[in-house]
């Protein structure tokens, strides 16, 4: 399924070969994009961007000042706050397609009926958390290989007064976290994942989207409950269509009845009729 996004005080002014220009409530930002074309459509609008992303290498580069420009700034969705920044892997703490997804998993979890307890893989500055901990899960495990990230999450936590909630900030290799969370016996109702295309963990620890996904995922398949609710995956990988993440999904879990929906994310470029992709996330509720 298509969708196209309308987001909150966010949108794509234009793009060009691999670069979109962006404006995040009155701040402009140019940023890498694999998915973005070209021709530009208006060169005045790319003239002085706020700030732009100049790439040193394949993994790190520099932001660009051109204006005064905050340190940080807040991204408000109802009715939890994130702390945005500037970071030098061109990233800026959200990922605003993933806003659909929040709206899934509130109305999922408060209508749920039941307790619900969440394991977040791969959980960046942890937006998905709170989202899930707002809404009523009983326990939200929050994994994610970077202290600084982490840290970023736990500001997001204590700025939305949610430090009480029942949210556990782990800093672990996912892979590892799941293998150790099998040993233990542990086991959840609900599980989100939005793994990088490449990673590595606290202590080196290499991860290929590729060639570790399926394995990954059956590993995942064994700490879902016996009355599971559901799994959550976003992907951003240029070869991982919809129809091979929905095999992969069928392949890699059990046999208990289940429902798949697999989303293709579009944000509309003001200066063109064709919207920039956004990447692609699966829905998986068991009956």
């Amino acid at each position: 399924m298509k969708k196209t996004l309308s987001i909150p005080h966010y949108k794509i002014l234009d793009t060009r070969v691999a670069e979109k220009l962006e404006q995040i409530h009155e701040l402009t930002l140019r940023r890498p994009d694999t998915n973005a074309q070209g021709p530009v459509t208006n060169s005045n609008l790319w003239s002085r961007p706020d700030a732009f992303y100049k790439r040193q290498n394949n993994q790190e580069g520099e932001w660009i000042l051109q204006k005064e420009f905050p340190e940080e700034w807040l991204y408000f969705f109802n009715p939890l706050l994130f702390k945005m920044k500037l970071s030098n892997n061109k990233h800026i703490g959200l990922f605003f397609e993933q806003i659909d997804n929040w709206k899934w998993l509130t109305q999922q979890i408060s209508s749920a009926a039941r307790p619900i307890r969440v394991l977040n893989l791969f959980a960046y500055t942890g937006a998905a958390s709170l989202v899930c901990a707002q809404a009523g899960a009983i326990e939200v495990v929050h994994v994610e290989a970077s202290k600084s990230t982490l840290n970023w999450f736990k500001e997001n936590r204590t700025l939305n007064k949610m430090d009480e909630y029942p949210i556990r900030p782990i800093q672990e290799d996912a892979f590892k976290f799941v293998e150790r969370e099998i040993k233990r016996g542990h086991r959840y109702d609900l599980i989100l994942l939005d793994p990088p295309i490449f990673g590595k963990g606290p202590n080196g620890e290499v991860w290929n989207l590729e060639e570790d996904l399926e394995s990954l995922l059956k590993r995942i398949n064994v700490l879902l409950s016996e009355d599971a609710f559901g799994l959550l995956i976003s992907t951003y990988a240029e070869g991982l269509f919809p129809n091979k993440l929905e095999s992969i999904l069928k392949q890699s879990l059990d046999q208990r009845s289940k429902k798949i929906e697999v989303f293709e994310w579009f944000i509309p470029v003001e200066t063109k009729e064709k919207p920039l992709a956004a990447g692609i996330s699966a829905r998986v509720l068991f009956k």
